[in-house]
């Protein structure tokens, strides 16, 4: 969760701190989504951080992690 939005599920997107075209990438991608608002079919961007150098965004939590869904998967493979 986020405690700056009440401890939400949120989806966080971490950019390469080491590529400088990704961090302008992301910087691009934050004005653009922004811009947004959460509208046309968009993630809503909720805020804008660094952690330990990487540039970092957190959006609304629309759905399952992935990493949930492809455990659910392996399980339904071993089952079927």
């Amino acid at each position: 969760g986020d405690a700056k939005y009440k401890g939400t599920g949120v989806a966080i997107k971490l950019v390469r701190r080491d590529s400088a075209p990704y961090r302008k990438a992301a910087k691009m991608e934050a004005k653009i989504l922004r811009a947004l608002e959460g509208k046309h079919g968009t993630l809503k961007l909720l805020r804008c951080f660094e952690h330990e150098g990487h540039p970092c965004m957190s959006f609304e939590l629309l759905g399952s992690a992935l990493s949930e869904v492809l455990k659910i998967r392996a399980q339904q493979a071993q089952q079927g």
